[in-house]
């Protein structure tokens, strides 16, 4: 089965609304869900149940409805992204003879505006009903997206057909059930996501041998992560990310993730603000080929990136930033053809050059190697990634002069140099790349001009030159950058008339303070301009 988000939904209460209705006979089956079209309607323009949901054709031709078996059965209502809107009626406790139902085993009515009374990205309040593991027969469940809350019932693991359980972003709280994982032999996706749940993860979920997708992000779990997860050997999308869990060594030999090295599937691990307090191990070179995402941001890591991690020829994104790591970033991530974003900023301490092999990784949209040790130059090689949108190299000790290079780039979004030790002027060229929205070069040395090529960069929304040793005049072609909305040339030795039209309007004092010889408007603080 394929992995996805799963925005579909199957309403376990909704049930209550008609499915206790439907008996044997597709004349039944009709009436049950007539009487659901009592209170939705969709839009006027796309009248489509009034026009299709008749007595004068079999239920199974009625648009949403899928039937299967034989004799032919509904056993599925799809009614996702139609527009419908209406508020469905207050709903009881789950009956007893709805396991006595054995056909219907989904229904879909997600992307709607349906009011407060629906199951998926709406506002559904209170409890899971206990008796909830009375159905038996469902597969798929999910709840998310609501206010519901209190404790997952231990009831749950009755309901051992049971595919696909999604309680994310609700307000679910306590710990999982001890026996998690033992009775759901069919389990293949648990997300719970975004819930206030706590305790341990218990190890006897990797009972639940047939999972592809864990999602227990932003929780509070605490304890180890049980190495019982590695036994999960179909498990593609692993998310544990933004809880309280601790790695259960510090040496790397006995690191988690050497447990995940036999699961041959995984596509995706996250393990990002969990305090881990642990080291990278070479082992890491033994996960999945199969590997695109690989996230263990602010887990405290130590040591250094291993050498191994070049063996990951699938990585799409590696984020290893706001760590302790140190030491040089490993030539080896060359072999990473595949890579788009490369994340190792914030509170690690990697030094040596920026890697030149850079050039290989042709994929690369997002490169980010902010606050470290970054020393040299920036290799030339880095202005070969045509299709590169955002670098950010800002708050290392980079010298050297900025390339013309850059000129190339004609993809870039956002590029941050600032905090650095640059030199030379600013390329002209700059003003080729048009989708430029963000450009900081603040804090260096750089010299000479602001380029009047800049104003060529239409999509610019942040400029900021600040603490430099530019000279000349403000360009007044920049009155034409509309979407400007953050300026800052300060403490350069900038002179002349400060532009005063389009978005000079709305920048302020603090954008010119410490300049050689401005002049304008009283309210900027700087002398006016002589006139005639």
């Amino acid at each position: 089965m394929a992995i996805s988000s799963f925005p579909t939904l199957v309403l376990a209460h909704f049930f209550l609304l008609f499915i206790a209705h439907v008996h044997s006979s597709k004349s039944d089956e009709s009436s049950a869900i007539l009487a659901l079209k009592a209170y939705i309607s969709p839009p006027e323009s796309q009248n489509v149940l009034a026009n299709n949901w008749t007595t004068a054709t079999s239920v199974c031709n009625w648009i949403g409805v899928i039937c299967g078996g034989q004799p032919q059965r509904v056993i599925a209502l799809n009614l996702s992204s139609m527009g419908l809107t209406g508020t469905l009626p207050q709903i009881g406790t789950i009956p007893s003879a709805l396991v006595n139902i054995s056909s219907l085993k989904k229904i879909d009515l997600s992307y709607n505006k349906l009011s407060d009374r629906s199951l998926s990205s709406n506002n559904f309040i209170g409890n899971i009903p206990i008796n909830l593991g009375n159905l038996t027969i469902l597969n798929h469940l999910d709840l998310s997206s609501n206010n519901l809350e209190g404790h997952i019932p231990s009831s749950i693991c009755n309901c051992t057909s049971l595919e696909v359980i999604n309680f994310s972003e609700n307000n679910f709280e306590g710990a999982l059930p001890s026996d998690t994982g033992l009775f759901l032999p069919n389990l293949l996706e648990l997300q719970l996501r975004g819930n206030e749940l706590q305790g341990t993860i218990p190890s006897s979920i990797s009972n639940a041998s047939k999972l592809t997708l864990l999602d227990l992000s932003y929780n509070s779990f605490t304890g180890h992560i049980p190495m019982t997860i590695g036994y999960l050997k179909n498990l593609q999308k692993l998310d544990l990310g933004h809880n309280q869990l601790t790695s259960e060594s510090y040496t790397p030999g006995s690191s988690f993730i050497n447990s995940l090295s036999n699961n041959r599937h995984l596509r995706k691990i996250v393990l990002s603000g969990n305090p881990l307090d642990t080291m990278l191990p070479v082992s890491i070179g033994n996960l999945s080929t199969s590997l695109e995402y690989l996230e263990l941001t602010d887990c405290r890591l130590q040591g250094n990136i291993p050498t191994e991690v070049g063996s990951l020829s699938s990585l799409i994104s590696l984020k290893l930033g706001n760590n302790a790591l140190a030491c040089v970033i490993p030539d080896t991530i060359r072999s990473l053809k595949s890579l788009q974003s490369l994340q190792l900023h914030g509170g690690n301490e990697l030094s040596g050059a920026v890697p030149e092999c850079l050039s290989n990784l042709t994929a690369l949209r997002n490169l980010s190697l902010s606050s470290n040790r970054l020393t040299s130059t920036i290799p030339s090689s880095l202005w070969s990634l045509v299709n590169i949108l955002a670098i950010n190299l800002s708050s290392n000790s980079l010298q050297g002069s900025l390339s013309s290079g850059i000129g190339n780039l004609k993809a870039l979004i956002e590029i941050d140099l600032s905090n650095n030790d640059l030199s030379g002027q600013i390329p002209y060229n700059i003003g080729d790349l048009k989708n430029l929205a963000y450009l900081s070069l603040a804090v260096n040395r750089l010299q000479g001009p602001i380029p009047e090529s800049l104003s060529l960069s239409v999509a610019l929304g942040f400029l900021d030159l600040s603490q430099n040793n530019l000279s000349g005049v403000i360009p007044k072609s920049l009155e034409n950058l509309r979407y400007l909305i953050y300026f800052n040339v300060s403490f350069n030795e900038l002179e002349g008339e400060i532009p005063s039209a389009g978005s000079f309007t709305n920048f302020t004092a603090q954008s010119y303070v410490m300049n050689k010889a401005l002049c304008g408007a009283a309210r900027l603080q700087v002398r006016s301009c002589r006139t005639g």
